[in-house]
């Protein structure tokens, strides 16, 4: 679809913390009008550089939102509105299987751990799900595999927090031969 540069705009946005320090950050942001719409799109200091009010851009939209923007050989990509509320969706449905399943299992402290483990897999499995769905980049993938092989390990390593450690019973039997006496 073919939409039109109709202004752009920078700024700055800063924040300051507690100690007082300010940090700010340089923005640059392009109007678009294609169809009866207009949206604002943030785009890198290189783009806005190169940009003229006028410029003809190639426009992908999805429900009506822009998705993709190529003008003057730069090209962006977006986000899509919806994509953040699925995984938001993914990972509270995960949740609740999760907390459902640990009160299934009687609810007891001892289950938590295994619930907390559960929850930090539903973060990857989500990851991935969404990678899987709307597309990612290579480091995406390696990262959601890579954060997904670590949950799983940590799902299956069975702690069990209400037991000593071998190594400390053994020290409170004392020695494992008989003492000889004089």
């Amino acid at each position: 679809m073919a939409g039109t540069v109709t202004d752009k705009k920078t700024g700055q946005s800063c924040t300051t913390d507690s100690d007082g320090f300010q940090s700010c950050t340089t923005y640059y942001d392009l109007r678009l009008s294609y169809g009866d719409r207009t949206e604002v799109r943030r785009v890198g200091s290189d783009t806005y550089d190169d940009v003229r009010r006028g410029d003809r851009a190639e426009l992908d939209t999805w429900r009506d939102a822009v998705v993709s923007l190529a003008v003057r050989g730069h090209t962006h990509t977006y986000d899509p509105p919806a994509d953040d509320s699925l995984r938001w969706r993914l990972s509270a449905a995960w949740v609740i299987l999760g907390v459902a399943l640990w009160a299934a299992a009687g609810g007891r402290p001892v289950y938590l751990v295994n619930s907390v483990r559960w929850i930090m897999l539903s973060l990857a499995i989500s990851t991935l799900v969404y990678s899987a769905l709307f597309g990612a980049s290579v480091w995406q993938w390696i990262f959601g595999a890579a954060f997904a092989l670590f949950c799983i390990a940590f799902l299956l390593v069975d702690v069990d927090l209400t037991r000593q450690p071998d190594w400390v019973r053994r020290r409170r039997r004392g020695p494992s031969w008989p003492l000889r006496q004089k």
